[in-house]
């Protein structure tokens, strides 16, 4: 069956593993959890919801989606994030920072509303695309790689690319509104589109 953990004041902490083989939803609705123990979905999505900071510091593991979400705080994810046939999605009102790696069979969407993304270890699409968009610096320190497309972007400021990106079928883009470092192989079967809004794109690669 399904696992639900709502907690509609106060903070949700995992300290002990969660499974189920249907879906696994924690909410805390005006407060922050924090994943000390793994969290599983046998046969179908895992799903956190943080009002206040999302901290991974356990392994999180789906059959299908894996979704990740503070609403007006920062996640942080320390420990494996994997699905094994869906997507992964991981949103942050403030910063983002992906310090452990992160596999889909699909599609993986990284995001910050107001804030910096900073992706440390390697992000892993299998048959899908990557999409990492910031409102503010977007940093790409370890190895993405996608079968479709790469999507790189920062609204409102710098992006920096200082690991290896890879679309094995596809295209990669790196958009910045400031500026574009380039300080690692960007590798595309299709188009690769370089691009800043209002400084320079320095390619060191």
């Amino acid at each position: 069956g399904n696992i639900a953990i709502t907690n509609g004041e106060e903070a949700i902490y995992v300290q002990s593993a969660v499974s189920a083989k249907g879906d696994v939803e924690l909410t805390s609705q005006k407060g922050l959890i924090d994943i000390d123990s793994s969290v599983s979905s046998l046969a179908g999505n895992v799903s956190a919801t943080a009002d206040k900071s999302l901290t991974i510091d356990a392994g999180v593991t789906a059959q299908e989606d894996v979704t990740l979400s503070s609403t007006n705080d920062t996640v942080s994810v320390n420990k494996a994030v994997t699905s094994v046939t869906g997507n992964v999605s991981a949103t942050a009102n403030k910063s983002l920072t992906i310090g452990a790696d992160v596999l889909a069979q699909e599609n993986v969407t990284l995001a910050s509303t107001n804030d910096a993304v900073s992706v440390n270890k390697a992000v892993t699409s299998v048959t899908g695309n990557i999409s990492a968009t910031a409102n503010k610096f977007l940093t790409i320190g370890a190895d993405v790689l996608a079968q479709k497309d790469v999507t790189l972007s920062s609204t409102n400021d710098a992006v920096s690319v200082n690991s290896a990106v890879t679309s094995v079928t596809g295209n990669v883009s790196a958009t910045a509104d400031k500026s574009l470092t380039i300080g690692a192989d960007i590798l595309a079967q299709k188009d690769v589109t370089l691009q800043s809004k209002s400084a320079n794109v320095k390619v060191d690669e």
